[in-house]
């Protein structure tokens, strides 16, 4: 009985030991997760602005109607400081077009040293939900981008705003919920995003750009502008993009400005092997080409393509005006057509 009791007692200390260790282990992963969360946190701020925009009340309510690549239907703000940050050290700031349209006045940010400046609209882009001010500074700080190959469902990332004093920073953590959305330019998360922090940086847990955080669904959201958990971001990749146009004072509404092949295609079909032409838009730019229903894409300039979006994708990373070689299955045959890419004749 003593030596069964022996063991037992021993049992339980090895056990309790055992207990102990896990619970420090536990207590070391969580500080050092929170440690993780504050310096990306702390990065962010570096170049999150406040942003407040003087601007013309409307004069009556906006007709629900979808507008731009992210869809839903958008409302004005109601008159509260929202969030942008910086994208070039000599004072370019980008945020939401979302956060800025209507007939404006001015616009005032608070950049993130407190000192406040007049900022000009330069230029937007409806379709992406981008617009760039441009203040008065040099040697502003900036972000470096993460690599949107390296994205992945489940990475843990943060939305940052500033506060509606423009001092303190608000942090909302989440998950990619899905990458590679709207033809590879914008990932889906479900960080909650509302009017505050819309137009401020999402970065992931090294402090690393990851994108822009995009307006917010009226039809999703109470009437604090809090969405139901569905947000999208532009990519940093796309945001570096657009900029050099934006900077020349570009105003892009829709759709337009970006490159269009003009096709309608079966985003059901998944055999794997390429885009299936459905229809051709009349006097575009693939019907011109010789490209014809049921026609099924497999490579453009020599990318192969797997199905529709691959397509859409292979497209949005043209100019207007490129010609692009499209290898195509017709029937037993296979062809390659030299296709010059029109404009996109807005959403």
């Amino acid at each position: 009985m003593r030596v069964t009791s022996s063991l037992a007692a021993l049992a339980l200390l090895l056990w309790g030991a055992a207990a102990a260790s896990a619970q420090a282990d536990d207590a070391a992963i969580l500080r050092a997760f929170e440690g993780g969360y504050a310096r990306a946190i702390e990065k962010a701020a570096a170049v999150t602005v406040s942003i407040k925009v003087d601007r013309q009340p409307e004069k009556q309510p906006r007709p629900a109607s979808p507008t731009g690549i992210f869809g839903g239907v958008f409302a004005l703000r109601p008159d509260a400081p929202v969030s942008g940050l910086i994208v070039e050290p000599d004072g370019w700031i980008a945020t939401s077009y979302f956060n800025i349209q209507g007939e404006v006045n001015g616009i005032e940010v608070t950049l993130p040293d407190g000192a406040i400046q007049t900022a000009k609209l330069v230029g937007w882009n409806v379709g992406a939900d981008l617009a760039l001010l441009k203040v008065e500074a040099t040697g502003l700080p900036t972000l470096k981008s993460s690599d949107p190959a390296d994205l992945r469902t489940g990475d843990i990332v943060l939305a940052v705003g500033r506060a509606p004093d423009g001092r303190g920073v608000t942090a909302n953590p989440g998950i990619i919920s899905a990458a590679g959305r709207h033809r590879g330019r914008a990932v889906q998360v479900d960080s909650r995003l509302n009017y505050g922090n819309v137009g401020g940086p999402l970065v992931d847990l090294e402090g690393h750009f990851v994108g822009m955080t995009s307006k917010v669904s009226t039809a999703s959201a109470d009437n604090r502008g809090q969405n139901s958990g569905v947000g999208f971001v532009l990519l940093s990749s796309k945001v570096a993009e657009l900029l050099p146009d934006l900077k020349k004072g570009a105003q892009v509404r829709g759709g337009e400005g970006r490159p269009y092949l003009g096709i309608m295609g079966d985003v059901n079909y998944d055999a794997g092997d390429g885009a299936k032409v459905t229809s051709t838009v009349p006097g575009a730019s693939a019907e011109r080409a010789g490209v014809q229903p049921g026609d099924i894409i497999q490579a453009v300039d020599g990318a192969k393509i797997l199905n529709f979006n691959d397509l859409r994708g292979e497209i949005s990373k043209r100019k207007i005006g490129d010609t692009v070689k499209v290898k195509i299955r017709r029937g037993a045959d296979q062809l390659e057509i030299p296709v010059p890419l029109g404009e996109n004749p807005g959403e």
